[in-house]
C-alpha cells in the first residue's frame, strides 16, 4: 500500500476555493478507515484512478470503481475501503463557494493525463506550502470535469432512471432486481449506485415504493378488492399488502379506502 498526503491545518480563505488536505492513496484489500468525523461546510472530491472502493454516509453507500468521481457533502461521520484488490484514489477537501457539479451523484469519465498532472501539480505546491497555486489548479481540473459533464450532458444516470422507472411500471406484477439490471444492461453494482445517487433508494425498495404508490392510486380510484391489488401489483399475499401500506402510510389499506372515501 502506498500513499501520499499533505493536510494543511490552517487554510486561507482562497476564492472561489481553499483546499486544505489532499490524499494519492493505492490502497489494497487491508485499506480500511474507521468513520471519520465531517468537517461542516466542506466539499470532498473523490477520483478514482484503477480497482473499487466503497464509500459510506448519511446512510449511503456508494462502489466507486475506474474513472468514477464525486463531489460528497456528507452532514455526518464517513468512512471508506478498497473492495477488492485495489484501490488507487485521489481525495480532496476544499471550503468555498464554487460548485462543479451535482453533489452526491457519481459521474464516470476517462480524464485526460492533464488532468491528472494537474492533481498531481496541487499535491506538490501544497506540499511546498503554496496553497494558493494548489487550490488554483485543483480548480482549473475541476474545471474541465465540468466541462466534459456539460458535453456529455448532465448525469450519466438521467436517461436511465427514466427507462427503470418505465420498465418497473410496465411489470409491476412480476419484477425482480435481476430482471432490472439485465434490461438496463447494467450489473447490480452500477445499478446500486444509480438509485442510491438519484433517488436515495437500493432498487429493491424503488419497486416497492412504485407498487405502494400504485396501491394507493387504486384504493382511490377503483373497485378492486385488497386481494385484487395485492396479486396486480406483485405482492405475494394481501397481508403481504397490508402491512407494507401501514408502514408506508400508517393506516391499512382498507381503512385507507374508507377514510378518502368519506
Amino acid at each position: 500500500m502506498y500513499f501520499d498526503f499533505c493536510v494543511n491545518d490552517e487554510p486561507a480563505l482562497f476564492n472561489p476555493i481553499a483546499l486544505d488536505t489532499i490524499f494519492n492513496i493505492n490502497g489494497d484489500n487491508t485499506y480500511c478507515t474507521p468513520r471519520k468525523p465531517v468537517t461542516e461546510g466542506k466539499t470532498y472530491f473523490v477520483y478514482t484512478t484503477c480497482g473499487n472502493g466503497i464509500i459510506s454516509y448519511d446512510d449511503l453507500t456508494f462502489e466507486v470503481g475506474q474513472n468514477d468521481f464525486i463531489f460528497m457533502h456528507p452532514h455526518e461521520k464517513f468512512n471508506y475501503r478498497c473492495k477488492e484488490d485495489v484501490w488507487h484514489f485521489w481525495w480532496f477537501e476544499y471550503r468555498g463557494t464554487q460548485q462543479f457539479a451535482f453533489a452526491d451523484t457519481i459521474f464516470n469519465l476517462a480524464v485526460s493525463d492533464f488532468v491528472l498532472s494537474l492533481f498531481e501539480q496541487s499535491l506538490v505546491y501544497a506540499k511546498a506550502g503554496r496553497w494558493d497555486i494548489s487550490s488554483s489548479l485543483f480548480t482549473s481540473a475541476c474545471g474541465i470535469l465540468q466541462q466534459m459533464l456539460s458535453t456529455a450532458s448532465v448525469s450519466k444516470y438521467t436517461e436511465s432512471m427514466q427507462a427503470a422507472e418505465q420498465f418497473v411500471r410496465e411489470n409491476i406484477q412480476n419484477i425482480s432486481v435481476a430482471q432490472l439490471s439485465e434490461h438496463l444492461q447494467m450489473n447490480e453494482r452500477t445499478l446500486r449506485n444509480m438509485f442510491y445517487s438519484t433517488v436515495e433508494l437500493s432498487p429493491k425498495q424503488f419497486i416497492s415504493k412504485i407498487r405502494l404508490d400504485s396501491a394507493q392510486q387504486l384504493l382511490e380510484n377503483s373497485l378492486l378488492s385488497i386481494e385484487e391489488i395485492a396479486v396486480q401489483l406483485g405482492f405475494c399475499s394481501q397481508f403481504h399488502l397490508s402491512r407494507s401500506f401501514k408502514e408506508r402510510f400508517g393506516i391499512p389499506p382498507l381503512q385507507y379506502r374508507k377514510f378518502f372515501r368519506r
